[in-house]
């Protein structure tokens, strides 16, 4: 059988493993060019396969999409945008039963494409949060280091409190952007209960595994809503996911204990999404 460790295909003339964006040495296991995404791994090395720990972590080909968090806590609403990678072409020459020919391959070029919904107008509060608003979608390019370090969306004031990465592969993040597109199109209206920033990055990792993510958390005895704190627990669950950075215990704060400040106010909260 030709696939064989992780399910890729060995080269028998060459004795490498294809990953689609590099060559893996089964011999070393290390891989045979450098890192598309080396500056995310510096004090690793850009040739060390799986940060050294491959009983742990896999790498179906090197590339990725992020899911960025602003947990709900502390009187916070919360946030939630999607990053994906973005390309370029590189040309190689390769020897095909012993003949030289020219491979294309499409290889991250180290920045993403960062994706987001927030709502337009007056934007939402306590008396439209169920009413249709204008919806704004942003689009814009950023490095792993912009998503880790700063606020990328311009409103939250702050740096994301968690960031997981989701394994991927060109193909994936080029069906992803296609989805969003789509998205936008059939989506132009906000609205914090049935299409908020979290449904659209469920959208998002949804289309990137190929099924639903349990992202809904129950506001009150009658409605539920897909929430930031939620997206990112049911991101955890992807199979190869990656925690870049750990938002710690605040992520468990439920939706309407985190906007209200629980007690009296949560329970009246709670009474006027049941109306």
């Amino acid at each position: 059988m030709p696939y064989k460790f992780n399910g890729k295909e060995l080269d028998e003339e060459t004795g490498l493993y294809y990953y689609g964006a590099r060559y893996m040495n089964p011999k070393t296991s290390l891989w045979y060019g450098v890192d598309a995404l080396a500056e995310k791994y510096v004090s690793t090395g850009c040739y060390v396969y799986c940060i050294d720990n491959p009983v742990k972590f896999i790498d179906s080909d090197g590339n990725d999409i992020i899911l960025i968090v602003w947990a709900s806590h502390d009187g916070r609403i919360g946030h939630a945008g999607i990053a994906i990678s973005n390309y370029k072409e590189v040309k190689s020459k390769v020897k095909v039963n012993g003949r030289w020919t020219t491979q294309v391959r499409m290889v991250q070029d180290g920045t993403y494409t960062y994706r987001d919904l927030w709502p337009g107008g007056e934007g939402a509060g306590k008396q439209n949060f169920d009413k249709d608003l204008p919806a704004v979608y942003n689009n814009r390019k950023v490095t792993l280091s912009n998503i880790l370090n700063s606020d990328v969306t311009g409103l939250e004031e702050s740096a994301p409190d968690g960031v997981v990465k989701i394994s991927s592969n060109h193909n994936v993040d080029q069906r992803i952007q296609k989805k969003l597109d789509a998205y936008e199109l059939e989506n132009p209206s906000y609205n914090a209960l049935t299409n908020n920033c979290s449904d659209y990055a469920e959208a998002a990792l949804e289309e990137a595994v190929h099924k639903e993510l349990p992202v809904d958390e129950k506001l009150s005895s009658k409605i539920k809503a897909t929430t930031p704190n939620q997206v990112f627990k049911a991101s955890r669950r992807i199979r190869g996911n990656h925690v870049l950075k750990n938002p710690g215990s605040k992520i468990n704060n439920s939706f309407i204990h985190a906007v209200s400040g629980g007690g009296i106010k949560q329970k009246l909260a709670e009474k006027t999404l049941d109306r």
